[in-house]
């Protein structure tokens, strides 16, 4: 039996590496009746078409499906939500990476919506269960993510911080294009400093066994990948409180949140991880909520689910 065509539509030519790896797990862990193909535009014969880059297309397809991949409240001119939402009112569906774009999407009137997060690579993220201040005798804080021009992913807010935290108590991991540069900022203030920019993905994945917290501290976001993979592996989280970090951290419980001001954040979060009795519980915490975590298994199939409904839906208006 042929196998139903599943098209995404990336609406662009430039590359992204993100996209290249979701596509690939689509690929791998779709059920056996779909095949999924990417373009740059709409390919002819697909049953449906899911879109990643809605706001390039003058008008979608339907019965089609769109992702949010970004923060619907970013600011940059690129992602202006005005460009988003004619789109998101044409699509079959809506998904949306968690429950805050969701609620801003409603309160546009956009309903048809489902939540569905971005997974973990169960193959290579595996549960850490060491206590903090395992590695070096310092509490090893990790920052995942590409750095961008526009200081997106709280460069400023990082700089200030480790002017006040103490360089004796803590040491930083810094992983994702561009570090370097804020790599050595850090170890002129006298910190040490673990960094990677170009590492193969499985190394990054074995990181999370080396690590005691994840910090995010991203003014905006989709997801970011680094949070079901932190949680997955039982690491603590310390995060400004939006995104997937939102949906994804229980304060007190698996992490602790952050205000986003950087001596508020040192008297009231950093000095408390000097709490070995706070250390465990955020740990202990974080292992219980290993499991709340969905792998990419997981997030394809109810993508999937999504396209099956549809495809019930156009075949049953034939009758």
């Amino acid at each position: 039996m042929p196998s139903l065509l599943i098209n995404h539509v990336m609406s662009s030519s430039q590359d992204s590496k993100i996209f290249k790896d979701i596509l690939g797990y689509f690929s791998a862990f779709s059920p056996p009746e779909f095949s999924h193909l990417s373009s740059e535009t709409p390919l002819g014969g697909a049953l449906i078409r899911h879109y990643h880059r809605p706001q390039l297309e003058s008008r979608l397809i339907a019965p089609c499906v769109v992702t949010v991949h970004h923060d619907l409240a970013d600011t940059d001119a690129w992602l202006d939500l005005q460009k988003f939402l004619p789109r998101y009112r044409e699509a079959s569906m809506v998904v949306c990476l968690n429950q805050t774009q969701q609620a801003l999407l409603a309160a546009h009137g956009i309903e048809h919506t489902v939540v569905i997060a971005h997974g973990f690579n169960t193959e290579l993220i595996r549960l850490n269960r060491a206590q903090p201040r395992s590695w070096n005798g310092k509490i090893q804080i990790a920052i995942i993510s590409k750095r961008y021009a526009r200081k997106v992913k709280g460069e400023s807010y990082l700089f200030e911080l480790a002017k006040i935290i103490d360089k004796e108590r803590f040491a930083f991991v810094l992983i994702g294009q561009g570090r370097l540069a804020c790599a050595r900022h850090l170890e002129s203030l006298g910190f040490e400093v673990t960094c990677l920019e170009n590492a193969p993905y499985s190394v990054v994945a074995d990181f999370y066994q080396k690590i005691d917290f994840l910090m995010m501290i991203s003014r905006y976001e989709g997801g970011p990948a680094c949070i079901p993979e932190a949680v997955a592996a039982g690491v603590p989280i310390l995060c400004n409180p939006i995104a997937m970090a939102r949906d994804m951290v229980q304060p007190g419980v698996n992490g602790l949140y952050l205000s986003m001001d950087a001596q508020h954040d040192a008297d009231h979060v950093f000095a408390r991880l000097g709490d070995e009795d706070l250390l465990r519980q955020l740990k202990q915490g974080a292992l219980s909520r290993s499991t709340t975590a969905s792998s990419w298994q997981h997030s394809v199939s109810r993508n999937c689910a999504v396209y099956t409904e549809l495809l019930k839906q156009m075949f049953s208006a034939f009758k």
